[in-house]
């Protein structure tokens, strides 16, 4: 049976019987995360930013600066960008000073305008002026992997967890390099930190699922993804990727198990949270067709070519062709079957 997982990664080696995996994350507790995220939302910020205008006196140009600065942030909260960051600008001009103009510049150049080349200046001049942001510091890393520099975005997530040992994303991060470099204790660790830090954060429980799944555990590797998708209930944009990779990445162990009724429940759940990842249709579709295989239900087999066919449209044979590979394999033993002997 061909499988792609939800989440593209290197896979780790089965055996290494003496690493010992820990028991599956249970129950974390999700009281601190919500209030954390506040911390720096925009709005939050703004406020924030208009009680601090009396701080500057009688300098008319810093008062101006928090001003600009105060409505970049509520632009950026509305989705204007280009005002967002036109206001921003104004504010750095009139304080080249202010860290905060600076880290809000550089978070839009990064998130809104897909920048991080630009990002990157903004956001380390706001470390150089506040060696205590620790966001900046974070968005700085992210803004590094962008550019396909990750030795140095990992030393910066170093940093931050040195600041705040408690940094989810950081800690995610860190885990998935790990992962990637085939540190399975290290990514076991930083994954079950990540969970407990911050439980609506959906994708530790992924990475750490998935090594679970990658020794030879589908017990423990379903424990962990039904425990993100229980303790995972922000439904928005940021999160529904990650809400879909659980529920895509249980649906595949289910089908490993053959389990199909279960696994097509789950995979059907995670195509509905995202539609462009062409892992999850094939998935489906193989489900489809090995059920179809066990019960000789025509109407699987028919979902199947479906499902498969729409894996094969949204696969690009330049930049995947081990994916398109398998597509192509799977619809080839789709067509097999239905050949009469």
């Amino acid at each position: 049976m061909w499988a792609v997982r939800a989440r593209d990664r290197a896979a780790c080696g089965r055996g290494s019987a003496s690493v010992r995996l820990p028991a599956a994350v249970v129950d974390a507790n999700p009281g601190t995360s919500v209030s954390k995220r506040m911390q720096r939302s925009p709005r939050a910020l703004a406020g924030l930013l208009l009680l601090g205008l009396g701080v500057a006196g009688c300098d008319t140009s810093k008062v101006e600066a928090l001003q600009r600065l105060s409505e970049g942030v509520q632009y950026a909260a509305a989705g204007e960008n280009v005002e967002a960051a036109r206001r921003l600008e104004e504010s750095l001009r009139l304080d080249p000073t202010s860290a905060k103009a600076n880290y809000m510049l550089g978070l839009i150049r990064l998130q809104r305008f897909q920048n991080p080349g630009e990002a990157t200046r903004y956001l380390e001049r706001a470390i150089e002026l506040d060696a205590g942001d620790t966001e900046a510091r974070y968005q700085l890393g992210i803004a590094l992997a962008a550019l396909g520099r990750p030795e140095e975005a990992m030393a910066r997530f170093e940093e931050v967890i040195a600041q705040a040992p408690e940094h989810a994303g950081a800690l995610f991060r860190l885990a998935s390099s790990a992962d990637e470099a085939g540190d399975v204790r290290r990514a076991i660790d930083l994954y079950t930190r990540a969970i407990y830090a911050d439980p609506y954060f959906p994708l530790p429980y992924n990475g750490l699922g998935n090594i679970y799944f990658d020794y030879g555990r589908p017990q423990e590797a379903l424990q962990v993804f039904q425990n993100g998708i229980d303790n995972c209930v922000l439904d928005t944009s940021e999160f529904r990727p990650g809400n879909a990779a659980n529920r895509a990445d249980l649906g595949r162990v289910y089908s490993e198990l053959e389990e199909y009724d279960l696994a097509i429940s789950y995979l059907t759940m995670a195509a509905e949270l995202d539609s462009t990842a062409a892992d999850i249709p094939f998935n489906l579709g193989v489900a489809y067709r090995d059920r179809a295989a066990r019960t000789g239900s025509a109407e699987d087999r028919q979902a199947a070519e479906a499902q498969l066919n729409r894996a094969r449209t949204q696969c690009n044979p330049a930049r995947e062709q081990a994916r398109c590979t398998s597509i192509a394999a799977a619809l080839s033993d789709l067509r097999a079957a239905e050949r009469p002997r």
